[in-house]
């Protein structure tokens, strides 16, 4: 099966094989609250058993129409089309119907001829096939989606070329997303893998322990369900993350697979050491800031006073804090800075000219790492990002700098140091 996104919107789809086809019919035109859009090629015909007969009754009357001994393993297909929620708020069923058929009108247009060497791959023309079309409502999230489900047997008893499928499927939906001004398909993967990503690692910094029930849970008071795979001991050996109709395998989450099965319970050890040496440092400076200053005594008449020089505890400030855990060179970081920080680095940041490497999110991590002095890291990152410059020696915070100051200073430094390199060229002697 093949997912691709576009504006938040996923399209699937799959050959399948005669026993399964009668199935995905009845599915798609009973399911609870399915509301039909059309049937194609079908004739007045609305009973899901009288349209799987009489589809079967078109693919064995022309098979003398195909090449001898030519056997059909999936003559039947299956398409999902779903919209964000978000994006098909008051949608009539008329909405569907337009998407339908822009969908099916940029699969025809894609000649694919030349890559498969097939001539049946000049276009893929749903309307030459017998085919129902439905909205169906997820039972859990109730995002709407379309439902297409048909044979792939034309009444000249050729099919559908289903080969490249997936790169049809990838040109169709991304000259949709053109034509609507929606995020490119490759740019909402990202937003959702970010997500889900900072999911997980916040899910295993919230475990006392590790456990796969807890994981699960926490993951899913972030709208994400976790879908483990169990072997004949009942042990996990792998899961997929579903985020409303994106699937996501856990050896893509993560970095360097730190997320899978095998890794997960030690990147989980990781976070915890770089938690508990966050708090070791943050007692040392909270002792520091508390510790008691010098007492004057001073006699005043017979009345005798205490006086002490800003011996006051500081108070704790409510405001929201911005927390990430972030993994470089195989070592888990801590972020925690104040809220106002990291939205000051995300509305002023800008990707230095030059620089095709660099992401937005790229300044804001190095000037979030600057920020928490862990130097080394910061420049690992604007290394990996095409950045060319490094810091100082002796490059810091000062001791009298306050939040303010000190947040502007590392988003420049973050700026020069996702700069490209500079390279000199020297003219030799002649």
């Amino acid at each position: 099966m093949t997912v691709y996104l576009i504006n938040n919107m996923v399209a699937i789809g799959k050959a399948i094989d005669p026993t399964h086809g009668a199935a995905n019919i009845n599915y798609l035109m009973t399911k609870e609250k399915a509301q039909l859009i059309r049937t194609n090629q079908l004739g007045n015909l609305l009973d899901p058993d009288d349209i799987w007969m009489n589809m079967e009754m078109r693919y064995m009357n022309t098979r003398n129409l195909r090449k001898a001994n030519h056997k059909i393993d999936s003559p039947y297909f299956e398409f999902e089309i779903s919209p964000d929620i978000s994006e098909t708020k008051g949608w009539k069923l008329a909405d569907f119907e337009n998407l339908l058929d822009e969908f099916i009108d940029e699969m025809d247009k894609i000649d694919l001829s030349e890559v498969t060497g097939h001539k049946g791959a000049k276009g893929y023309d749903l309307n030459k096939v017998q085919y129902v079309a439905a909205v169906h409502y997820d039972s859990k999230s109730q995002i709407p989606h379309i439902h297409l489900g048909g044979s792939r047997v034309m009444a000249n008893g050729q099919l559908l070329d289903h080969s490249k499928l997936a790169t049809r499927i990838m040109e169709a939906v991304h000259k949709i997303n053109v034509r609507h001004g929606w995020a490119l398909p490759e740019d909402i993967h990202k937003q959702h893998l970010n997500y889900i990503n900072d999911a997980c690692m916040k899910a295993l910094g919230r475990m006392k322990t590790f456990n796969w029930e807890s994981y699960g849970r926490i993951l899913a008071e972030s709208d994400l369900d976790f879908k483990p795979t169990y072997d004949s001991n009942n042990n996990i050996v792998n899961y997929v993350i579903l985020f409303g109709n994106s699937k996501f395998k856990a050896s893509t989450l993560g970095v360097g697979r730190n997320l899978t099965v095998k890794n997960i319970e030690g990147t989980w050890k990781k976070i915890k050491d770089a938690q508990a040496k966050e708090q070791q440092m943050q007692k040392a400076q909270e002792h520091k800031i508390t510790e008691p200053k010098p007492v004057f005594t001073s006699h005043i008449g017979s009345d005798t006073r205490q006086q002490s020089v800003n011996n006051i505890s500081p108070k704790v400030n409510p405001a929201s804090r911005y927390t990430q855990y972030i993994d470089i060179d195989g070592k888990t970081h801590l972020i925690d800075v104040p809220q106002s920080v990291y939205d000051y680095f995300k509305d002023n940041c800008n990707v230095p000219e030059g620089n095709t490497d660099a992401s937005k999110d790229d300044i804001i991590k190095v000037s979030l790492l600057l920020f928490m002095e862990l130097v080394d890291a910061a420049t690992s990152v604007s290394e990996s990002c095409g950045g060319g410059g490094s810091c100082d020696s002796g490059w810091g915070r000062k001791n009298d700098e306050d939040d303010d100051l000190w947040k502007k200073r590392c988003l420049m430094q973050a700026h020069h140091m996702c700069s490209p390199k500079k390279v000199s060229y020297h003219r030799g002697r002649h």
